[in-house]
C-alpha cells in the first residue's frame, strides 16, 4: 500500500542569515555551488566580479552595488558598497549563485550621505533609542560569482604589513567608524572598528 523511495541528498539550499537589526537584514540561500571544496569565498581587498539581477525590488544606486549592466566587480573592504552586498558576495564561493535578499540600513554602503542614508531608513528611526520594528525597503537578487582576484589582499593581511601600512589602516578604519557612528550607525560602526 505504499512505496519505498531511496533518496540520497547531494547539497540542502537553506537559508542563512548574514546580517540582522532592526533597521536591516541580510540573508542567503544557495542556488547552485561549485563542486570544488577548495574554492574558498573572497575577504576585503579581493576583486570579486560576477552577474547580478534583481528578482524583486529595485537598487537604490547602482554603484552600490558595482554595477556594469548586468555584470558587476567589486572591490571589497573598501566601504564604497552596499553592506549587505559585501555580505553576499564574502559567503558566495567562486562558481556559485545565491539568492540574497537585503533590506533597510543593510542596502547602505558605508560611506554615503545623510540624505542617501535617510531615503532608505526614515531619519526618525537614526533619531530614536533604534528599538522599534519599521516598514523597510528590500531587494532580492540573484548574484553568480564568476571570478576572484585576491592579488590585492595581502595588502590587507595584518601579517604581512609594515607597522606604518598597518597605522594608516587603522585610521582609515577608525574614521569611518566615526562617521558611521555619528550618524548613528551603530551596529556597522561597532563591526568597522572590530
Amino acid at each position: 500500500d505504499g512505496f519505498v523511495v531511496d533518496v540520497e541528498v547531494h547539497e540542502i539550499l537553506a537559508e542563512k542569515n548574514l546580517i540582522e537589526s532592526t533597521a536591516g537584514f541580510t540573508r542567503t540561500q544557495r542556488l547552485r555551488a561549485t563542486k570544488s571544496q577548495v574554492v574558498r569565498p573572497p575577504s576585503s581587498g579581493c576583486v570579486v566580479r560576477g552577474t547580478l539581477k534583481v528578482l524583486r525590488g529595485s537598487l537604490p544606486d547602482r554603484s552600490w552595488f558595482g554595477l556594469d549592466g548586468n555584470d558587476f566587480e567589486a572591490k571589497l573592504g573598501d566601504g564604497l558598497l552596499s553592506e549587505g552586498f559585501v555580505a553576499c558576495l564574502t559567503d558566495i564561493k567562486q562558481g556559485s549563485s545565491a539568492k540574497c535578499t537585503i533590506a533597510g540600513e543593510c542596502l547602505l554602503p558605508d560611506l554615503c550621505s545623510e540624505e542617501e542614508q535617510h531615503a532608505i531608513v526614515p531619519v526618525e528611526y537614526w533619531n530614536s533609542d533604534q528599538s522599534e520594528d519599521i516598514d523597510l525597503p528590500s531587494v532580492i537578487l540573484e548574484v553568480s560569482v564568476t571570478a576572484i582576484d585576491d592579488t590585492g589582499k595581502k595588502r590587507r593581511d595584518p601579517m604581512t604589513m609594515s607597522l606604518q601600512q598597518k597605522e594608516e589602516r587603522s585610521q582609515v578604519l577608525k574614521e569611518r567608524g566615526t562617521a558611521l557612528y555619528k550618524a548613528r550607525r551603530f551596529r556597522r560602526a561597532e563591526s568597522v572598528w572590530h
